[in-house]
């Protein structure tokens, strides 16, 4: 899975903790270098996660599968 990943840090609004971007089969996983590092480290394993599941490849609502990843 972690073949197609690259992890990019970049100055985000803190309201933003990270995101990620699919093109061509390569994830690329933006963290926010405002924050911690313990902080980042919690992102990333939850963008691998949405990638592992394969949120990224469904055509719906992100907050929708943000609320049912949660399970809020």
């Amino acid at each position: 899975m972690t073949d197609n990943v690259k992890v990019k840090l970049l100055d985000l609004p803190c309201s933003i903790r990270a995101f990620t971007k699919k093109k061509d089969d390569v994830h690329t996983i933006i963290l926010n270098a405002r924050l911690s590092r313990e902080t980042n480290m919690e992102s990333l394993k939850h963008e691998l996660e949405h990638i592992k599941y394969g949120h990224l490849d469904q055509e719906i609502d992100v907050q929708l599968v943000e609320y049912a990843f949660h399970d809020i």
